[in-house]
């Protein structure tokens, strides 16, 4: 039975050799429930297609066979509101309204909204939108965090 670093490693292998890129992967809590796969790609227009595309090619690869026999798989984009939890996602983040709620420090437990002025090191700015206080934190600080897109 493969781990799941094993399965992870598998999945962005198959998304980085068509010219797509890994945003996370989500495994569910139990064996017999979905595992999640969110795509992205250098200008961020993911088509359905191309989720179709990577569903078939982790469906059908040979090692993934097993593992994925008694559960079910969902490729998708990470969305408009994607979840921020890695560096990378930060990062690109960045000039953008995020919804951020941190473990520790003065705001911890409060929902903070605003603009992610930088990201650097591991270390966030994120310049709250009702009292343009300029917030920093640390990621591993962050209890949830995603893009919070303004309609």
């Amino acid at each position: 039975m493969l781990s799941k670093a094993e399965v992870t490693k598998i999945v962005e292998e198959i998304v980085l050799g068509i010219g797509l890129k890994l945003y996370e992967l989500e495994f569910a809590p139990t064996r017999t429930a979905t595992v999640q796969v969110f795509v992205t790609k250098q200008d961020g227009k993911i088509i359905v297609d191309e989720c179709a595309h990577v569903h078939r090619l982790i469906r059908r690869h040979e090692q993934l066979v097993t593992f994925f026999e008694n559960q079910g798989l969902e490729v998708s984009s990470p969305g408009i509101e994607r979840k921020l939890k890695k560096s990378e996602h930060f990062e690109g983040a960045v000039g953008e309204r995020i919804k951020l709620v941190l473990k520790f420090g003065p705001h911890a437990g409060k929902t903070i909204l605003g603009i992610l002025q930088s990201f650097e090191s591991s270390t966030g700015k994120v310049q709250e939108e009702t009292t343009s206080e300029l917030i920093s934190f640390e990621i591993n600080d962050v209890k949830s965090a995603k893009v919070d897109f303004k309609f």
